[in-house]
């Protein structure tokens, strides 16, 4: 999870206040909704239904 915290730019505690009382199946298809890659700088691009997020 830290990894996704670092990832996303934000930390830990922060995902955890803001999702600990939304159910998992609601989490799960958020999460799932976003595509993580790497463009050619390294720089992380976010992508949600084929647009950048």
């Amino acid at each position: 999870m830290y990894k996704i915290a670092r990832y996303a730019g934000t930390s830990l505690n922060q995902i955890q206040k803001h999702y600990d009382n939304v159910k998992d199946s609601q989490v799960s298809k958020e999460v799932l909704s976003v595509k993580l890659r790497f463009d050619k700088n390294d720089a992380i691009v976010l992508e949600r239904d084929g647009a950048d997020a």
